[in-house]
């Protein structure tokens, strides 16, 4: 993660980093099951983007 956030590859409307913020932002905040949750939402939205042809996940 700490690789991700280094870099400004993706633009800010991307779904992408949107969703890894909410992990980043669960994990600063403490909360392992928030921080499950959205990694488990954000793996289930790259799958369903890359089945569909839409951006890179």
């Amino acid at each position: 993660m700490h690789i991700f956030r280094l870099s400004n590859l993706l633009g800010t409307d991307d779904p992408t980093l949107v969703e890894h913020e909410r992990v980043v932002r669960a994990i600063l905040r403490h909360n392992p099951d928030r921080a499950a949750e959205a990694m488990a939402e954000h793996l289930a939205r790259s799958l369903q983007r890359r089945l569909s042809g839409d951006e890179e996940s």
